[in-house]
């Protein structure tokens, strides 16, 4: 394994990178850090060239020191790496950034994942209000009471006292991120997602745990409807953070799908050489 710094827009990004073969980029969570993929990292890498790294201002990668954009910071990741294209694989904000990418860059994605998530402008059904509070909490500084709260909503199941005190430390120091984009760090695309989502034509995966925010589980449907051909999986006993609620079903899930669409991928390489 392999880590260190790529400077990027605003500052520099930690990134962790393993295994040979194409290219799987781990996105994580708001309110959350690349730890929340150590369960999948052997796995995975030991079929793919594997790329976690932190977002500003959380794990090992420091705070901005101004605005940037998400996607500009994966390209120059992926650029830095020697990477073109990755598979996309991102849960909740993460699986958001990744959907936007694959709109923005699909020339460099061979494949999606998108887990816990939904897509900027598709409507949503009623929102929790203490989902609306944490944002509130975060936004104001507040990262105890917002941290709680992220508990609370996204993250209420007890699975096995490692695993919950694992979540449980990593959103407390992981949800002042939950602040950048109020705080104006954050430039999202001047376009919105959800009128976009059928041009994204890669293989997808959209993922969810059944026990997740229903408001969540209803804009994660909307958007496996919205992209073609999109697959769906609901994991049985997993709230929000799917790879560590429920990590072997995710892990064989996600490594099913990858191994199924580099075998088409592949094949067409092969037909167009035809």
């Amino acid at each position: 394994m392999a880590s260190g710094y790529v400077d990027v827009e605003g500052g520099r990004l930690f990134y962790e990178v393993a295994g040979a073969g194409p290219a799987v980029l781990l996105l994580h969570a708001g309110g959350a850090d690349r730890r929340m993929w150590d369960q999948q990292w052997g796995p995975l890498s030991g079929a793919f060239r594997v790329v976690r790294f932190d977002f500003p201002g959380v794990g090992a990668s420091p705070l901005p020191e101004r605005s940037f954009s998400t996607s500009d910071h994966i390209v120059a990741l992926l650029d830095f790496l020697g990477i073109d294209p990755a598979a996309l694989v991102g849960v909740s904000l993460g699986g958001a950034v990744a959907v936007d990418f694959a709109i923005e860059h699909p020339d460099r994605t061979w494949a999606l994942v998108a887990v816990a998530c939904g897509a900027r402008g598709l409507p949503e059904g009623t929102p929790n209000p203490r989902g609306i509070e944490c944002w509130a909490a975060a936004a104001a500084g507040d990262f105890d009471r917002a941290a709680e709260l992220f508990m609370q909503v996204w993250c209420p199941m007890r699975t096995s006292p490692e695993v919950d005190e694992a979540i449980r430390r990593m959103v407390r120091e992981s949800i002042g991120m939950l602040s950048l984009l109020p705080r104006g760090l954050v430039r999202l695309p001047d376009w919105q997602a959800a009128d976009r989502l059928e041009e994204i034509r890669v293989p997808t995966l959209a993922m969810w745990g059944d026990r997740d925010d229903p408001a969540l589980q209803q804009v994660a449907e909307r958007l496996t409807a919205a992209i073609p051909g999109a697959r769906r999986v609901v994991v049985p006993a997993a709230d929000h953070i799917v790879p560590m609620r429920a990590p072997d079903r995710f892990t064989d899930e996600v490594l099913t799908f990858l191994h199924q669409a580099q075998s088409a991928r592949s094949e067409a390489r092969g037909t167009d050489a035809e």
